[in-house]
């Protein structure tokens, strides 16, 4: 039984949830379902009550398949004799399905903590609501690629024009419209690296920077000529100088000859960072950029080089 555009997951991305949930793998408390369950033929997933009949299909099927995310549209695609609403609200009651704050659209509870953790209500309004300028941005993006390995709050990028749904208000907003193609982090649109340096470089009082160098140099990895020079265009000098910068930190010293070279015409300096008492935390003049550095002096810890170097050496 198939379902026209489901949002799903990679088998190698699905684990069942920790203990620390409501849902887990091992009931610690008795569950008076298992053995309805078993007799009428349903997956396997504590504290989840039985189904009638004509749902015992989806119900199969959203757990085969891996499916994080289901709309009204996906159910009525099963064609059973039950509504899409009365089969929404039979399967939220029974525990397969979690309510999100977007309108007809569901978590299905046995891919809990699949997909993009923290980003349920971005999935569900994009499912919905396709044409919603919104993607995981900020310090998401190096948090979700695996390059911050600290949890960090859940952040989205909204386009500067468009109106904050309500169900995504919960979420850090930065206010940004990329220019160069967008990524995918589990099946969710996303900001690419290229996006984020140049987001760094224009707005970096929206940026925390703590951590940076735990990360900076992993995240240039993956900036491309094309992507860059694509996010800059049309904007300022100074954008183009602080974003070549912040590639030379990263150690992707092509990328910054490369944006230094299509730089607008102008001349400096700029300014990277708040300015700071120059007694106790003196800024650093970067006459190639053109840039008065206020950040990297602050926030790069040599630790961060041992630490890749440890990484990097053979066993």
């Amino acid at each position: 039984m198939t379902v026209a555009n489901p949002t799903t997951v990679a088998s190698e991305d699905y684990c069942y949830p920790s203990a620390g949930s409501v849902h887990f793998r091992s009931a610690p408390f008795p569950d008076r379902w298992e053995t309805a369950r078993q007799r009428a033929g349903l997956p396997h997933w504590p504290y989840c009550a039985p189904v009638p009949v004509s749902l015992r299909p989806v119900v199969n099927d959203l757990y085969d398949r891996r499916v994080v995310i289901v709309t009204l549209s996906d159910l009525a695609a099963y064609g059973t004799a039950v509504a899409p609403q009365r089969a929404a609200q039979a399967l939220r009651r029974a525990g397969w399905l979690a309510p999100l704050r977007a309108q007809g659209v569901w978590r299905v509870s046995t891919t809990l903590f699949s997909g993009a953790p923290g980003f349920d209500e971005l999935m569900g309004r994009l499912a919905v609501a396709p044409d919603t300028p919104a993607c995981i941005g900020g310090r998401s993006v190096p948090e979700r690629r695996g390059w911050l390995r600290i949890p960090t709050q859940p952040a989205i990028g909204l386009w500067p024009e468009a109106r904050l749904p309500r169900c995504l208000d919960h979420y850090v907003v930065r206010r940004w419209k990329p220019q160069a193609p967008l990524d995918s982090i589990a099946g969710v649109p996303a900001w690419s690296a290229d996006t984020l340096v140049v987001f760094m470089a224009a707005k970096p009082s929206q940026f925390p920077w703590s951590y940076i160098g735990d990360w900076l140099p992993e995240g240039c990895e993956s900036l491309t000529t094309q992507g860059i020079l694509t996010e800059l265009e049309g904007r300022s000098r100074a954008v183009w100088h602080k974003a070549a910068y912040i590639a030379h930190r990263g150690e992707r010293d092509d990328i910054a000859h490369t944006a230094l070279t299509h730089a607008p015409a102008g001349k400096g300096p700029y300014l990277l960072g708040i300015r700071r008492d120059w007694h106790t935390r003196p800024a650093q003049w970067q006459p190639r950029f053109e840039v008065i550095d206020n950040i990297f002096p602050h926030k790069w810890f040599p630790k961060a080089e041992y630490l890749r170097a440890d990484l990097a050496a053979p066993a």
